[in-house]
Formats: structure tokens, sequence, C-alpha cells
């Protein structure tokens, strides 16, 4: 089990806490850069 877990947690999709993290520290002018980026292409807001 803990060979299968170190194995999750070095593949490649595991790299989205660094993303988050850095977006989150960004200013307005950062954030306009990746306004284009597929990274929020798919993302909507929904209100109920």
């Amino acid at each position: 089990v803990i060979d299968e877990t170190d194995r999750l947690l070095r593949d490649a999709y595991q790299s989205w806490l660094p993303t988050v993290l850095q977006l989150t520290q960004m200013n307005e002018q950062q954030m306009l850069r990746y306004e284009g980026s597929p990274t929020f292409g798919p993302l909507r807001t929904l209100r109920r």
C-alpha cells in the first residue's frame, strides 16, 4: 500500500497544489496572463 501511495503522489496530476498556491498569491496583473489559459477555459460560475 505504501509503495502504491508513493507512486500516486509522484504522478504528474499531483502537481495541482503548487499551481493553486501560485494562483492564490498572484495579483490582478499576473492573473490576466492566465486568462486565456486552458486552465481557466472550462471553468464556469453557476449561480443559483
